[in-house]
């Protein structure tokens, strides 16, 4: 499944969050970018996960 190494399954946005007064876009508790501040940015809609395997 696409996401499992991150311990995550499809549409599983339960370990993304995001701070829209700070931008601060973060994975299981870990900052990994930082977004315009107060930009709309909303996990479930500005993320995909899925479980589609990759086209080899």
């Amino acid at each position: 499944m696409l996401g499992s190494g991150f311990g995550i399954g499809a549409n599983d946005y339960s370990k993304f969050s995001f701070d829209a007064i700070t931008g601060a876009l973060s994975f299981d508790g870990t900052q990994f970018a930082s977004l315009q501040a107060n930009s709309g940015f909303l996990i479930s809609w500005d993320i995909d996960i899925n479980a589609t395997p990759p086209l080899f």
